[in-house]
C-alpha cells in the first residue's frame, strides 16, 4: 500500500501494522512568540493513527498534527534588588495584578512604566525622596497667625457715596 507521513512515502503492508523502522521521527514546529507547539500524533483524516496497533487498508496519508496552547511570560517584580512577586501573562490575557510596592522609610515608591507585549520582564520599583522642610514652621496651633488681634478686622474706610453731601 502506499503510505505517506506528510507527504514522504513508507513501505507499508495492507493488513499489517506499519513497521515502527519506518515510521519516520516525530516532526517539531517551531514555537512563535504567541503558541508553544506539541506533536499529538499522526492522523489519517481526522482520526488519530495508532502507530502500534492500527492496521493499513489500503493507500493513506497520515499527517502530522500539533497541539497548540498559549505561551506564558512571567513578568518579576523589583524592589532594591529583591523580589517582590511574580505575575504571568500571555498574548490574549494580558489582565495581572501588581503586588504593592514596599514601603521604604522617607520615599514614595510606584513601579515603573511597562509593557506586556512578548517575552519576560523585570518591572522595577522607583523610589522618589520625599521632601522636608529644612525649618519647619514653630508657631503654635493656637497663636494666631497674623498681627490681627481676634474678632478685629482690618477693612479699608470707604467714602460714603450720600447724593445729598456737597463738597
Amino acid at each position: 500500500a502506499n503510505v505517506t507521513f506528510d507527504g514522504q512515502a513508507v513501505t507499508a503492508y495492507v493488513g499489517m501494522a506499519i513497521p515502527a523502522d519506518v515510521v519516520p521521527a516525530n516532526p517539531t514546529k517551531e514555537n512563535d512568540e504567541s503558541y508553544t507547539y506539541t506533536f499529538d500524533g499522526w492522523y489519517n483524516g481526522e482520526t488519530k493513527w495508532d502507530i502500534e496497533s492500527d492496521v493499513v487498508t489500503g493507500d493513506m496519508a497520515l499527517v502530522s498534527k500539533f497541539m497548540q496552547e498559549l505561551r506564558e511570560y512571567m513578568v518579576t517584580f523589583m524592589a532594591d534588588g529583591a523580589t517582590v512577586g511574580t505575575a504571568t501573562y500571555t498574548v490574549e490575557d494580558k489582565d495581572i495584578e501588581e503586588p504593592a510596592v514596599p514601603e521604604k522609610e522617607g520615599y514614595t515608591g510606584v513601579w515603573e512604566e511597562y509593557e506586556l507585549t512578548t517575552g519576560d520582564i523585570i518591572v522595577n520599583a522607583v523610589y522618589t525622596e520625599i521632601e522636608v522642610p529644612l525649618d519647619p514652621p514653630t508657631s503654635e496651633p493656637d497663636e494666631p497667625t497674623s498681627s490681627e488681634e481676634p474678632g478685629t478686622s482690618e477693612e479699608p474706610e470707604v467714602p460714603s457715596e450720600d447724593p445729598s453731601e456737597e463738597p
